[in-house]
Parts: structure tokens; sequence; C-alpha cells
């Protein structure tokens, strides 16, 4: 995936300075956004854990 170097940026910054703090992610379209929001989970699979 072409965002995946931003996305693993994006994670490492706020694993840094705030885990649950707000980011936004502009998309394309849907699909993007959906693509970017599984990544994102991925990513970060830990805090999804807590948030189920």
């Amino acid at each position: 995936m072409k965002g995946q170097r931003l996305l693993q940026e994006n994670s490492e910054f706020l694993t840094g300075f705030d885990r649950y703090a707000k980011t936004i992610v502009f998309c394309s379209d849907i699909d993007h956004a959906e693509r970017m929001g599984m990544a994102l989970s991925n990513l970060d699979s830990d805090i999804m854990k807590l948030q189920l």
C-alpha cells in the first residue's frame, strides 16, 4: 500500500507523543478510507483490542 509508510510514521509519532491524540487522514474515496482504516487498526492492534 502506498500510504503504508505515512501510516507507520503517524503511528510512531503518536506513540512518542500521545497515542490517544486525534489525527486526520484524507482519503480519495470510500474504498481508500476503508483500506487506510484497516491498516491503522493493524498498526495499532494493541489499542484496538482495548477498544473492543
